[in-house]
């Protein structure tokens, strides 16, 4: 759906988020507030599965990007600046997609262990940054900024995302899936993070996948 708007694209957020991933629904409650300054993030999910955004790095580009709709020749720090904003919106909301009879809280004790944690934010970031455009295209985005599909971005939590792209090449490879569908059956929230602390432990050191679990791992992303 193209969104006109600042208030059109939060309320069709994690709609898009939904249709570009294939997950059966999102969480989200449909509240949105602030970040406190001093976490020092572009946005973050609550387990009451509140979305939260920095006003500093993402509504208020967002704001000035619908502002100044239709506007070409924009410089490059500013179509950036678009850019990441609309990023981070899409990486909240696919935080929040769930399986048929799933949600997101109920991650909540899986979260706390570390691991998990660094592979959830791993993967929801490559999804997040290598889906962008989609995301975009689905919101109607780059008639709002021209030049932002094209625009730089840069990723966030880089000491997360090698080692989740390296982890998915590793499940594709063995189980004879692409890395991309790997990522996607995740963040579709098949199962989310419940359970998945199985994971480690299934890839040797050598990044293959031990053979016993091949098999299990195409029925948990259900794939067959």
């Amino acid at each position: 759906m193209k969104v006109t708007s600042y208030q059109g694209l939060m309320a069709e957020q994690d709609r898009a988020a939904v249709r570009v991933s294939g997950a059966h629904h999102s969480s989200w409650n449909r509240r949105y507030g602030v970040t406190a300054p001093e976490r020092k993030v572009r946005g973050a999910v609550s387990w009451d599965n509140t979305i939260e955004y920095s006003d500093e790095k993402v509504t208020a580009p967002l704001k000035e990007m619908f502002a100044n709709a239709r506007v070409y020749n924009q410089d490059a720090e500013t179509l950036q600046s678009y850019r990441e904003a609309v990023k981070t919106v899409f990486h909240e909301n696919t935080h929040l997609l769930a399986g048929e009879g799933t949600d997101h809280k109920d991650a909540m004790e899986a979260f706390k262990d570390p691991s998990v944690r660094a592979l959830e934010e791993g993967i929801t970031e490559v999804h997040s940054y290598d889906n962008l455009n989609t995301y975009i295209d689905d919101l109607g985005l780059e008639e709002v900024a021209p030049g932002i599909k094209s625009a730089a971005a840069n990723p966030s939590y880089r000491q997360f995302t090698p080692s989740a792209r390296r982890f998915t090449e590793a499940i594709g490879r063995e189980t004879g899936l692409d890395s991309e569908e790997v990522r996607r059956s995740r963040v579709r929230g098949r199962r989310r993070l419940v359970g998945l602390k199985s994971l480690f432990g299934v890839v040797d050191r050598r990044g293959q996948v031990r053979r016993h679990y091949r098999r299990m791992w195409r029925l948990r992303l259900g794939l067959g």
